[in-house]
């Protein structure tokens, strides 16, 4: 087991090739806890008796990749945040790791089925807004299109042209994320003093955002 020195912070604290921080004096393993976007963090001392809360993500790979600059991110290569071995992390822009927290029910990056047409729909998930890229015969033609998309984004900075969709009659878009469910699965919510239908998914996803927001302004 490989493990090196953490040298963001002061005294003797260590990192493992595993995702594990230990206390050098003490020999203890360092407690994780999950803050609100998901991700494994520590609490430790940075000096004149004050604590700072750290991402175990990119101490360990800052500890065995070397010190990144702040403007990169600490990427999960599987999308599970809490697998924090270094094999797992890379340093990125924001703009790549935004892409990779979108994945569709293909198995394909950005790829699901459309079990209503019978076709494959395209959608790329870009700084906290999913873009619909359109509907394909094929899996590999809709893969196609979010490939394009993302080289679009990551080497030029540019987003996707908006696209129009109809549902299928019996079903309604969902412009949340982008999928076509029967009317009953969707409930209104007001947003930016219209009434949006959303589906359940989105609004439980929508109301979860709300109330964080809402427990940020009251701190």
């Amino acid at each position: 087991m490989r493990i090196k020195p953490i040298k963001r912070v002061p005294g003797e604290y260590y990192a493992t090739e595993d995702g594990r921080i230990f206390n050098g004096d003490t020999g203890r393993e360092i407690k994780q806890q999950s803050d609100k976007g998901g991700y494994l963090r520590v609490s430790l001392p940075v000096g004149g008796g004050q604590k700072k809360h750290f991402r175990v993500n990119r101490l360990v790979f800052e500890a065995f990749n070397g010190p990144i600059d702040d403007s990169l991110q600490v990427d999960h290569k599987n999308r599970d945040k809490t697998d924090n071995r270094v094999n797992n992390l890379r340093a990125v822009t924001p703009r790549v790791n935004a892409h990779n927290k979108y994945t569709g029910t293909s198995g394909l990056r950005g790829v699901s089925y459309n079990k209503a047409r019978d076709k494959w729909v395209a959608n790329i998930h870009i700084l906290g807004k999913t873009h619909y890229l359109g509907i394909f015969p094929t899996a590999a033609a809709a893969e196609f299109a979010y490939k394009t998309a993302l080289s679009n984004w990551e080497e030029g900075g540019k987003l996707p042209e908006e696209k129009t969709h109809t549902a299928p009659e019996g079903m309604k878009h969902c412009s949340g994320c982008n999928r076509d469910l029967p009317y009953s699965e969707f409930y209104f919510i007001k947003k930016y003093n219209q009434y949006t239908a959303l589906c359940r998914d989105c609004h439980k996803a929508e109301m979860k955002r709300r109330r964080a927001a809402d427990k940020e302004k009251d701190q």
